[in-house]
């Protein structure tokens, strides 16, 4: 199993970074891994529908949601019956 860590400056980018990385896995990896990346970001959501990231800055807000809504992104499946993932 694949162990995910991060630091907690650019914890989004991070997060995003690993869901690029999971693109690089044999497709029938994929699934498991984005739907944990998904379950690890989705309840970090502020109650106004933003991510908040490393709060040092006057971007984090900003910053943060953009990066976990690309990860977002790519942790979303294919529907049933669609073309197959390209490797």
């Amino acid at each position: 199993m694949v162990r995910i860590q991060q630091h907690g400056i650019f914890f989004y980018f991070g997060h995003y970074y690993a869901a690029r990385c999971i693109e690089e896995l044999k497709p029938e990896q994929r699934s498991f891994y984005r739907n944990h990346l998904a379950r690890v970001l989705l309840p970090l959501q502020g109650k106004d529908g933003s991510w908040w990231d490393f709060p040092l800055y006057n971007y984090h807000q900003q910053y943060g949601t953009a990066f976990a809504l690309m990860a977002l992104q790519r942790c979303r499946q294919a529907p049933a019956g669609a073309a197959a993932e390209k490797p």
